[in-house]
C-alpha cells in the first residue's frame, strides 16, 4: 500500500499509520548570538519513489483530496521523531489554512499526538503556508485561538512572496514572520532588496514580531543580515534538512 493509499485509509487524522513518511529538520539559527535557536521539521515521502520529492508528495495528495490528511500525518511525523531525537528549541511545524481551520474544529482531538508528545506545546510554533488560501483572515483568526490557547505560537512563512498579505500580519499577530528567500538572495547587493527587508524590519518592531530570514546561502548576505540586526536565520549556510541534525555547527561561516 502506498503512502497515499494509507492517508487515504484512515479514519481520522489522529490514527497512527504514517505511510512511510519521514521527517527532516533544518535548525533555525540566532543570527546574533550564533547559536541554533530551534528547528522547522519538513516531511519527506517514501524512500525510492517519486513521492518522496514533497511537492510531489503534496500535489498528489492534493489531487486525491486528501491533502489535509497528510498534512496531519506529516505534522505528528515530525513531532514524534523530534520528541525521539531529543531535539532542543523551537520546532516549526507547518500547516495551510485551510488545514489550521480544520485542527480548530476540534483541537485537543487533532492535536492529540502533540498533547500527548514529550515536546511541550510552547515549543511548537505552526507556520502558516499557502496564504493565497486564507479567504478570511478574520475567521482564521477566531479558530486559531483555540489552537493556541493550548500554548502554540504562530509564524507566517515565506512572507512577501507575492501570495502573503499584511492584513494577515496584522490580524494574526504572529509570534514570528519568515522573511521569504527573494528578498534575502542577493541582498548584499541589491539596494531595493536591501530596503524592502529594512521596511519588513520596522514592520516587525511596530506589531512586536520576530523575524526570521529564508535562503541564507552566501556569507554576503548573512553579514548584512546579522548587521541590519535580523533576529534569525534558516538556510542552507547555516544547517541542511537532516533526519539527524546537529544541535550546533562545529563550522560556523568564517566572516560570520
Amino acid at each position: 500500500m502506498g503512502v497515499l493509499d494509507t492517508i487515504a485509509g484512515l479514519d481520522s487524522p489522529a490514527d497512527g499509520a504514517d505511510g512511510g513518511l519521514t521527517a527532516h529538520f533544518q535548525p533555525i539559527v540566532s543570527l546574533q548570538r550564533r547559536e541554533f535557536y530551534g528547528y522547522e521539521g519538513l516531511i519527506r515521502g517514501p524512500v525510492g519513489t517519486a513521492l518522496r520529492n514533497p511537492a510531489q508528495l503534496f500535489a498528489h495528495a492534493r489531487a486525491r483530496g486528501v491533502e489535509i490528511a497528510l498534512e496531519i500525518a506529516a505534522a505528528r511525523k515530525v513531532v514524534s521523531s523530534f520528541a525521539r531525537l531529543g531535539l532542543p528549541g523551537m520546532l516549526a511545524v507547518n500547516f495551510s489554512g485551510p488545514c489550521i481551520e480544520r485542527l480548530a474544529e476540534h483541537p485537543a482531538r487533532a492535536l492529540g499526538f502533540l498533547l500527548e508528545s514529550t515536546v511541550a506545546p510552547s515549543r511548537v510554533v505552526i507556520e502558516l503556508t499557502e496564504h493565497e488560501r486564507v479567504a478570511d483572515p478574520t475567521r482564521l483568526m477566531q479558530r486559531l485561538a483555540s489552537v493556541r490557547a493550548l500554548g502554540i505560537g504562530l509564524a507566517l512563512d515565506d512572507f512577501g512572496d507575492g501570495h502573503s498579505s499584511l492584513r494577515l500580519w496584522a490580524e494574526l499577530a504572529p509570534e514570528f514572520v519568515k522573511i521569504d528567500k527573494y528578498f534575502v538572495a542577493g541582498l548584499h547587493a541589491d539596494p531595493a532588496r536591501f530596503q524592502c527587508v529594512k521596511a519588513l524590519q520596522q514592520l516587525g518592531s511596530v506589531f512586536g514580531t520576530r523575524l526570521i530570514a529564508e535562503g541564507i546561502e552566501s556569507e554576503a548576505d548573512l553579514r548584512v543580515l546579522r548587521d541590519l540586526g535580523i533576529e534569525f536565520g534558516q538556510g542552507y549556510l547555516l544547517g541542511m534538512p537532516e533526519e539527524s541534525p546537529a544541535r550546533t555547527s562545529a563550522t560556523w561561516p568564517t566572516a560570520w
